[in-house]
């Protein structure tokens, strides 16, 4: 493990030569964190949902752009380059896993950007508009399981993904849809709790609502134990078909590797 945490370091340095980037980032970030907070504000007053308060909202708002941080995986437009340009088969030379050298960098990443642009809105974000503590300490416990878990589901969804280029060469456009899966199924912009009955039900027969949603609503308390316990399981589930696929996926790439030049 010592070699991956080492790529994990790298990383992470390597993402503060981009000063002037963090910091557009971090503005962004903020500016973000605000206008949803008034949005959310002038909905939540006007009786848009009952049962919702504003506390809800703001700690939806905050874990939300905290988990997004921590699950951002944009390593298909990598691994596409990579497969086209040849420098994939060095992978096969090195004594490290192709999927965990991904990980490692994609970790890297995202704790550098928790770190630097994301923690201040959580700062922010408590002292603009207070954050509601939760009502028992499984919520926390489940949140933090379901928070790893989705993590592991999008980089499971991004990796397959970045596989396929093998067979097509340009992914792209899957990234495309990837994306609006993620935030039309996996209650990224809007919560479900808004959403019409056949997309909610719909939502529980794919992967996208496990990345953010389910670590949110438990943190809040809205599921009791069992359904904490039920959604951690589809959540497992989850990963567990994710990486068989992409298992399968890989072994089938090696052999299909073709790469310019032969």
């Amino acid at each position: 493990m010592q070699k991956y945490w080492m790529l994990f370091q790298k990383t992470f340095q390597s993402q503060m030569a981009y000063r002037s980037a963090t910091l557009l980032t971090l503005l962004s970030a903020a500016v973000s964190f605000v206008i949803q907070v008034s949005l959310w504000t002038a909905l939540i007053q006007s009786g848009v949902k009952d049962g919702i308060t504003l506390s809800d909202m703001v700690v939806y708002i905050v874990l939300n752009t905290v988990i997004l941080t921590v699950t951002r995986a944009d390593i298909a437009s990598d691994i596409e380059i990579e497969i086209r340009d040849g420098s994939v088969a060095m992978h096969l030379l090195r004594p490290i896993s192709f999927k965990l050298y991904w990980l490692s960098t994609v970790m890297g990443k995202n704790c550098y950007k928790l770190c630097v642009s994301t923690l201040p809105i959580v700062i922010l974000g408590a002292v603009f508009a207070g954050f509601s503590a939760p009502k028992a300490w499984w919520h926390v416990l489940f949140a933090l399981i379901s928070t790893v878990l989705g993590t592991l589901i999008m980089f499971e969804i991004t990796y397959i993904v970045g596989l396929i280029a093998f067979w097509v060469q340009k992914t792209w456009y899957l990234s495309f849809y990837l994306k609006a899966g993620t935030t039309l199924f996996g209650g990224t912009t809007v919560p479900f709790w808004f959403y019409p009955e056949l997309l909610n039900q719909l939502s529980y027969f794919l992967p996208f609502r496990y990345i953010s949603f389910e670590a949110i609503s438990l943190y809040l308390g809205k599921m009791t134990f069992e359904q904490g316990l039920f959604s951690l399981l589809c959540s497992a589930v989850w990963l567990a078909v994710l990486e068989a696929v992409g298992l399968l996926a890989w072994r089938s790439a090696q052999t299909k590797l073709c790469v310019n030049g032969g």
